[in-house]
């Protein structure tokens, strides 16, 4: 059932079939919805598909240790710096009693505390059908076949041990967020990343990446801004040096490019970060960032996509009390730009200035300029970013009525 959905022809990908915030193929051309329709009524109620399938088929490695997802470097999956100690990293790692325990919970229908503040579950980030069109559309940029066939059986075993439940795994995982370290070349109010210090040994992730590579859809670098870490750059060298044939995704805040090193990188996305659409309050939010650089290197990602048709190139706005009144603008520029625009609020939810959702006095302007953004958008899927973010903050507006009628 699994591989017939994930497998598909790399010559029959057309790139405006994306679904934008996660270069996915949408459910309908996927053949997934068609499958799931014929599904039996009985098999659908013994298979009760958890609400995240990222302990089944992620793997993090950030700020000195594992993670089961993005949201989850406090718990305690262990030191990467012990990875010399490894021997199997689907015995020692994925299969060690947090990631159990964490899936078993999963599987009943439970969410832990990091689970309950995750950002992706406004936009449904770990669910089933969002994971499979991610990871569908990256297996398209992985060159080498016998990579992608590896990484296709191994991700399907990942899919099928989360639809039944299964605590205990055989796989390996699919796909390897890692944090790079935290240098960067600015400073965002809103960052929390660049208030910690943070320089991986590039051997260590290399342990790592070696036990798992070849099982590997794609590995995800982020910062901090890759760019200009120790780990991201030596990471990027040994793919364009033929190590690995894994595709990657690489986040950038694109003040600094060095296209030369991209070149022979499987990229199946580039995740730009602007925080704003005008000079004022792009360099406001971003202190250290020059506007004018921003959207000129957009432009030569843009021309260096060329290259690269399977590539999805893509543009994340933090909304903040900042930046709020730039939406509508945003929009329009960058889509004109050729890039897709997704919006999220700011993680941390207390003692941040730029937490919008704690400044109940601006929630109505807030409302206002996501309607403009609404309007303006030609994507579905920002428009649908934008309509979860008016959610969150209608949401708030209702706890705090009911919280004023209750006193």
């Amino acid at each position: 059932m699994f591989r017939k959905f994930i497998h598909r022809d790399r010559k029959s990908f057309n790139q405006n079939q994306c679904f934008m915030n996660w270069g996915g193929v949408k459910p309908e051309q996927s053949g997934m919805a068609a499958q799931t329709s014929r599904q039996p009524e009985a098999e659908k109620e013994i298979m009760q598909i958890p609400q995240c399938i990222f302990p089944w088929v992620f793997l993090g490695l950030g700020w000195g240790k594992y993670g089961v997802c993005c949201n989850s470097y406090s718990m305690d999956f262990g030191d990467i710096s012990q990875a010399g100690q490894l021997s199997d990293v689907t015995r020692d790692i994925f299969n060690s009693d947090s990631y159990l325990q964490m899936r078993a919970s999963l599987a009943k229908g439970c969410l832990n505390e990091n689970c309950v503040t995750c950002p992706q579950r406004t936009y449904g980030g770990g669910g089933i059908q969002q994971i499979v069109n991610q990871y569908t559309n990256a297996l398209l940029q992985i060159q080498d076949e016998a990579q992608r066939h590896r990484a296709r059986d191994n991700f399907a075993k990942g899919v099928e041990a989360a639809v039944f439940g299964k605590s205990s795994v055989e796989h390996a995982p699919s796909f390897l967020n890692i944090c790079c370290g935290s240098a960067c070349n600015i400073r965002c109010r809103f960052c929390y990343n660049c208030r910690m210090e943070y320089d991986p040994d590039p051997a260590d992730i290399f342990r790592v990446i070696d036990r798992v590579h070849e099982h590997l859809i794609f590995v995800q670098l982020t910062g901090g801004e890759p760019l200009v870490t120790r780990a991201g750059r030596e990471i990027l060298r040994e793919f364009a040096a033929g190590r690995y044939k894994f595709a990657v995704r690489l986040g950038t805040n694109a003040q600094w490019t060095d296209f030369d090193l991209l070149k022979p990188v499987n990229l199946a996305e580039v995740q730009i970060s602007s925080d704003g659409a005008t000079k004022e309050v792009y360099e406001k939010v971003r202190v250290g960032g020059d506007f004018d650089d921003l959207i000129q290197n957009i432009k030569k990602f843009v021309e260096f996509q060329k290259s690269k048709p399977y590539m999805v190139l893509r543009l994340n706005y933090t909304v903040t009390s900042d930046n709020y009144m730039d939406i509508p603008q945003a929009v329009k520029r960058y889509e004109d730009l050729g890039l897709f625009v997704t919006f999220n609020l700011v993680m941390r939810e207390k003692d941040d200035p730029q937490n919008i959702k704690e400044r109940p006095d601006l929630y109505e302007d807030l409302l206002k300029y996501a309607d403009l953004g609404i309007e303006q958008s030609g994507s579905v899927f920002t428009r649908d970013c934008l309509l979860n973010i008016k959610k969150t903050i209608q949401e708030k507006m209702l706890a705090r009525e009911k919280q004023r009628s209750d006193t």
